[in-house]
């Protein structure tokens, strides 16, 4: 017996449940030809939103726009198997990373029930193409082909009286991240009535979808005690049984808890959860053969690396290093051969097994073989006699086969432009042309001399920029420990003692720039470049464990980018102790320029917290992965910050998503310890509000006060101060987590502080509320300030203190400030 799912689309809502097949996923293929070097190489530098970087047109979009992949699309005529739940996203969607050319293509199906024969407005949104057809016959063509840029079609839908079948074909080709998502919005000014065929029951499907809905863990990162997952009990009818995490662990949730325990660290035998670490946690249930799918986020820290105790000594803490990734946790990146064989002084079956497949990325040419390939010739060039012949030919035939630049001919996706990327396929160029003398380059035909000559001249080339202007992906925590990969090899194994040196700078820099922003164990300030898993769980970032072995500040993890090789290097850091050490009271504050665009990274620290924002940087435009306001709250260094979603699902796949980047860049003034900012959002955007990312179960004490939220923990106090007031979110994934402000403009305030400032939480809290605020507009706004006095934050002249310019400082170099 066929049921059916109803549901009611509002005007200026989405029809976003649908049944489906599976996403195809075909490679695609284009000639084999070489790309304008230079061309391409300026749009990518001055790109500051996905409308810039999709400009970059690569060989093989331009031969598949020619192909033109949509219009002889067929109708079909089969059941679909799937159910989309869309979940809190408005769009049906697929987005994926695929590191090979691949074309993506779905159908999906659904029914429109008219009263009558109309004609209904709706709109149409994807970055790829749509076909669609209504009761049979084709009606849409819409093909922008825009990659990972959305764009929009209106359009009227002729609806007869009764059942309509609506039948969507959408693709688009993926290089690399494609958004890959159709979208259509109810434009008329009625209910559109809308369902989907199904063997399942919809109260069935209802009750399990909403209990799902409901999931949430009390805090986002675990260290002991009990991982907790709470639900709605009240909504529960019967006993559900759930899936969870990457071991498939059943679990079932019954009515007379309103929470399960997936793990437990006071039980030493309890597996259920390892290998974690901070990703996206699926929990999933089946309802008579349907799959139900809730994403959220958990962060469980290993009990092996609790385990570990300190070494007192950089060497000391190198070895640790070592050992911990050659036995105790080995993941599968190359890196980690090299820890085997630094270790073991033998060549293992893990080691095998690894090698065969980070080789098969690059022959493959898949995208980010630049971050492999370095490693692997470091590794050759260290332990050549401990690698069996077979795999040394395979290595060999590999790097003289490889695609070194966008000159060289190829049809492959692999991406050239960023700072990291670039200098990577310069240092595999360099390494690879002096370590493979008189051969000759398949892919370029080119000698070995040339590619080194090529290599050494594009790495001086890129540290003369770099060493001048700074990352332009500033304070990363994701693509900072890319750089380093080049940085260590060229260090280790550079022929010229120029690049090594070179190479050197880059590493001190680099160390200066994790000192200036360490607050105790973690690294905390504004990012260039950020994803949720990082900014929720920072001490499962990489630079953690490079400030844990540098400097006895951080916190062990196995993220493996360049952990070994700095570990198994010679290289000493400079020790900073100035820009670390925060003890006595000193509140230290660190000004400085970085990247091609000169944005202005200001960070104001104490023991108590540590306050950094990224100062102008192309306020009220589209924004991408760019994080401009952080803050680690106490001695325990809790993470908050203000953003505004790039999109609506907490846990999605977007650049920006929810929690990393903003949709729409706010103006950012900063002075110590206070943190002004303006929204202006655009009537577009999917989420017309801004919010916090505020764990309140951190905290001893919270609490609103007019449209100040204050919060406390141990001797730091903290206020966040929002135009249209906040509200916090008491259900579901982001439950006592998150303030939100609803609206499109927004003045906010935020300021920090210590008990050694105030006799008082109290007395704080009345100073912040005592304090008179003007809001004009976004780019305009005057808080008086019971320490400091009046702040004017103005868009077209900067920010005022007592009507005068604050000096912006660092212009030929940082400014440290320590008092």
């Amino acid at each position: 017996m066929e049921n059916r799912y109803y549901y009611t689309v509002s005007p200026e809502n989405s029809l976003n449940i649908w049944k489906y097949d599976e996403a195809e996923i075909l490679p695609y293929e284009s000639p084999i030809v070489p790309c304008n070097r230079e061309y391409y190489r300026q749009i990518s530098i001055q790109a500051t939103s996905m409308e810039d970087i999709s400009k970059i047109v690569y060989p093989v979009r331009e031969k598949f726009l020619k192909d033109d992949k949509i219009s002889d699309i067929k109708y079909i005529d089969k059941k679909f198997s799937k159910l989309y739940f869309p979940w809190e996203n408005r769009k049906v969607n697929f987005s994926t990373f695929c590191h090979n050319p691949a074309v993506l293509g779905i159908y999906a199906r659904c029914y429109i029930k008219s009263e009558k024969n109309q004609r209904i407005p709706l709109q149409l949104i994807t970055c790829g193409a749509v076909k669609m057809w209504v009761n049979k016959e084709e009606k849409v063509l819409f093909k922008p082909y825009k990659r990972n840029v959305p764009t929009s079609h209106a359009f009227q839908l002729e609806l007869s009286q009764g059942e309509n079948e609506i039948l969507i074909y959408a693709n688009d080709l993926a290089e690399r991240d494609v958004f890959f998502y159709f979208e259509l919005i109810n434009k008329s000014e009625k209910d559109i009535n809308v369902y989907v065929p199904l063997k399942q029951k919809q109260e069935d499907i209802n009750s399990a979808q909403k209990i799902l809905e409901s999931l949430y863990f009390e805090k986002d990162s675990y260290y002991k005690g009990k991982v907790k997952l709470f639900y709605d009990s009240s909504i529960l009818k019967n006993e559900l049984k759930i899936t969870y995490g990457p071991n498939e662990v059943q679990g079932i949730l019954t009515k007379d808890k309103n929470y399960i325990v997936l793990a437990d660290f006071d039980n030493p035998d309890d597996k259920r959860l390892e290998g974690v670490n901070a990703s996206k946690f699926l929990v999933s249930t089946n309802i008579d053969g349907l799959d139900i799918t809730r994403t959220l986020f958990v962060a469980v820290y290993s009990k092996a690396f609790k385990a570990i105790e300190m070494a007192d000594t950089i060497e000391g803490r190198k070895k640790q290093t070592l050992k911990l990734f050659s036995d105790t946790t080995p993941d599968r990146f190359c890196a980690t051969v090299l820890a085997i064989l630094e270790v073991q002084m033998e060549f293992t079956p893990l080691c095998r097994e690894i090698l065969e497949s980070e080789l098969s990325r690059i022959e493959k040419k898949l995208d980010c073989s630049d971050f492999r390939l370095p490693i692997i010739l470091l590794t050759v060039y260290r332990y050549s006699h401990l690698i069996p012949q077979d795999i040394l030919d395979r290595i060999k035939k590999a790097a003289l086969s490889f695609r070194y630049w966008i000159d060289e001919p190829g049809n492959d996706v692999m991406w050239f432009f960023s700072e990291n990327h670039a200098m990577l396929f310069h240092t595999c160029q360099y390494i690879a042309g002096y370590l493979y003398t008189d051969e000759v380059f398949t892919t370029s035909n080119r000698s070995s001399k040339d590619q080194e000559d090529y290599g050494y001249k594009r790495l001086i080339k890129w540290f003369d920029e770099f060493l001048n202007r700074g990352y332009e992906e500033w304070n990363s925590l994701t693509y900072l420990p890319v750089d380093f990969i080049g940085f260590f090899t060229l260090y280790e194994m550079a022929k010229h003692d120029e690049i090594k040196q070179l190479a050197k700078k880059g590493l001190d820099m680099t160390f200066e720039i994790i000192a200036s922003n360490l607050h105790n164990t973690i690294f905390s300030t504004s990012y260039g470049r950020i994803y949720e898993d990082y900014l929720k769980s920072v001490e499962f970032g990489e630079l953690s464990m490079y400030s844990w072995i540098a400097y006895g500040q951080g916190s062990v993890n196995n993220r493996n980018k360049a952990t070994v090789l700095f570990a198994c290097s010679s290289y000493i850091p400079p020790d900073f102790k100035s820009l670390r050490d925060l003890s006595n009271n000193k509140a230290v504050t660190i000004e400085r320029i970085q990247g091609f665009h000169k944005v202005y990274t200001y960070i104001h620290k104490r023991k108590e917290y540590s306050i950094a924002a990224a100062l102008g940087y192309y306020p009220f435009s589209k924004g991408l992965q760019q994080h401009m306001f952080n803050l680690s709250f106490s001695e325990d260094e809790i993470p908050i910050w203000i953003n505004h979603p790039g999109e609506s699902v907490f846990s999605g796949e977007n650049r920006p998503s929810y929690w990393a980047g903003n949709g729409s860049i706010p103006y950012v003034e900063q002075y110590k310890n206070i943190v002004m900012m303006g929204y202006e959002l655009f009537k577009e955007d999917d989420v017309k509000y801004i919010h916090a990312y505020l764990p309140l179960g951190e905290m001893e004490e919270y609490r609103y006060d007019d449209n100040w939220f204050v919060f406390k923990k141990k001797n730091a106090y903290g206020g966040i101060y929002f135009l249209r007031g906040s509200k916090i979110t008491d259900y579901g994934a982001n439950s006592n987590k998150e303030l939100i402000s609803n609206g499109l403009q927004h003045g906010v305030i935020v300021k920090c502080s210590t008990s050694h400032e105030y006799s008082s939480f109290n007395e704080f809290v009345s100073s912040l509320t005592k304090s008179r605020i003007e809001y004009y507009s976004p780019r305009h706004m005057l808080y008086e300030d019971s320490q400091y006095g009046k702040f004017e934050m103005k868009y077209t002249e900067g920010l005022k203190l007592n009507n005068k310019m604050v000096e912006r400082k660092a212009v030929d170099g940082p400014v440290v400030t320590i008092k």
